[in-house]
């Protein structure tokens, strides 16, 4: 296939961290190949077959945590700069720059579910304190099973369940232990795996299905406003690939 390689890498192959680090390129840029269609470099969190649709997962969590507030029990707000007390594994300076954190009560009536953006951290590692230095002052009281949550669109696994939102296609099979790295296709043609292959029609519109990484032809309504794509040519067995026409799925 022509004109599938950006800066002399390959758009179908994956990287590894070494080969990353030079490639020239971070999380999140996007490139149109021609005759092919719109790629994001993204990270993969597990490994992926050839034709599997995509969700984003967490980056980075944590709990036991200290604020800027402006008293003592920070019923005023969490501020903008949060110290976690155990980073919990290793984090980079400045990694979870740009990513959105969420602050979420996980108990059994979860009642607190705000963010912000983060401009900026300081080095985690596990069992020491890492500190995340947010855009906007988050005015949301700290009570007890409050959680933290670092989200990133570029950072993925196959989803698992039809109410999941598809965060583009890996073209190409994924072992992240060694190559996590990898341009996945989020517009034009793709080689998806379909859940009905056998059974599914040219222009039928598809959403996520059950079967991990798979879509099926949408049949009720909910499905037919999160479509995937439409078929542009069927796949021949059940859990087939079938070439579908991505909706924009950045």
């Amino acid at each position: 296939m022509k004109n599938r390689k950006i800066n002399g890498v390959n758009v179908l192959a994956a990287m590894t961290a070494e080969q990353y680090a030079w490639c020239g390129f971070k999380l999140g840029d996007e490139y149109d190949v021609p005759t092919r269609g719109k790629f994001i470099l993204k990270q993969a969190s597990g490994n992926l077959t050839k034709g599997q649709c995509m969700k984003e997962v967490v980056r980075w969590s944590g709990t036991g945590f200290t604020t800027t507030g402006s008293d003592a029990d920070n019923s005023a707000g969490l501020g903008a700069q949060i110290t976690v007390t155990d980073a919990g594994a290793t984090v980079a300076a400045g990694a979870l720059a740009g990513l959105r954190l969420t602050v979420m009560d996980v108990g059994a009536t979860p009642d607190l579910n705000v963010g912000s953006i983060i401009k900026g951290n300081t080095a985690g590692a596990s069992g020491s304190a890492m500190t995340i230095y947010l855009r906007d002052a988050l005015a949301a009281e700290v009570t007890t099973g409050i959680s933290l949550y670092v989200w990133d669109p570029n950072y993925v696994v196959a989803t698992a369940a039809a109410a999941e939102c598809c965060k583009g296609v890996a073209p190409i099979t994924i072992a992240y232990a060694t190559a996590p790295y990898f341009w996945a296709q989020v517009g034009g043609d793709a080689p998806v795996i379909v859940h009905d292959g056998a059974t599914s029609t040219i222009g039928a519109g598809v959403a996520l299905s059950t079967t991990a990484g798979a879509v099926e032809v949408a049949v009720d309504n909910m499905a037919k406003i999160f479509l995937v794509g439409y078929v542009v040519q069927p796949a021949t067995v059940g859990e087939g690939l079938g070439l579908i026409k991505l909706n924009d799925l950045r």
